[in-house]
């Protein structure tokens, strides 16, 4: 079975190599061949290759998921959360202008030309206000959990490599490093080419790649140390650039 995955995406290559039309008004296809030609044989024949494949459309998994009683939260990747990031400005006045949520969905796979989704999916969710939803955020702790030596200011996300704006960024690392147990709080700035979105969005596209994790009340916990408050963090180190 494997030797056959090899020599169907072998053949693939070799079609795509012969200029047929096809290939030729497929965009991305080269990328896609490559990156099967790239991928383990073994994940390609289970991807590909069982008898329960069965692409589907966002607004079908969501109709299979309501007969469970279970409802569209968000995506899995954090980093794919962060629309002004990833999405040109058109295209966001455009997915704010529909109300419908499947439908939202369904045109920004398109936006982004989507082929796998992680989605997050729940049952008996409590919608909060924007506002609830900021106080939880700027309560949340994180924890450092890369050397910051090795942190890279680009995440890969679902539209592509996002750069985000290090002099927004880096206070946020180097804030953390300076706690006594390299943990912190979200505050206020913003992703390169992201309009006004809070710098919450940069902890999520800094767990997305793995470099912070978030984590529960210390002091909870009765341990010796704890991450600052928001105001603590803040007043050591000033206010955090927009």
């Amino acid at each position: 079975m494997l030797d056959k995955v090899a020599q169907a995406i072998g053949f693939l290559g070799e079609m795509n190599g012969k200029g047929m039309r096809y290939f030729k008004s497929v965009p991305g296809m080269d990328g896609r061949i490559e990156r099967l030609g790239a991928a383990n044989t073994s994940y390609v024949a289970h991807e590909y290759l069982n008898q329960e494949w069965h692409p589907q459309y966002f607004h079908e998994v969501v109709a299979e998921m309501s007969a469970a009683r279970l409802e569209y939260v968000c995506a899995g990747q954090l980093s794919d959360n962060i629309d002004a990031a990833i999405l040109p400005s058109d295209a966001l006045k455009h997915l704010n202008s529909v109300h419908d949520q499947v439908m939202r969905e369904t045109l920004r796979d398109y936006y982004l030309n989507t082929q796998f989704r992680r989605d997050l999916y729940t049952r008996g969710a409590t919608r909060l206000s924007g506002e609830a939803q900021t106080e939880i955020l700027m309560t949340q702790r994180w924890l450092l959990i890369t050397a910051v030596a090795g942190i890279q200011y680009k995440v890969a996300t679902s539209g592509g490599d996002v750069t985000l704006e290090e002099s927004a960024h880096r206070p946020i690392i180097e804030a953390l490093h300076r706690s006594g147990i390299d943990a912190g709080t979200a505050g206020p700035a913003r992703v390169a080419n992201a309009g006004e979105e809070p710098l919450t969005a940069g902890f999520d596209s800094f767990a997305s790649v793995g470099y912070v994790r978030p984590c529960a009340g210390i002091r909870s916990l009765l341990l010796p140390w704890a991450a600052p408050s928001v105001t603590t963090l803040l007043s050591r180190r000033g206010a955090m650039p927009a």
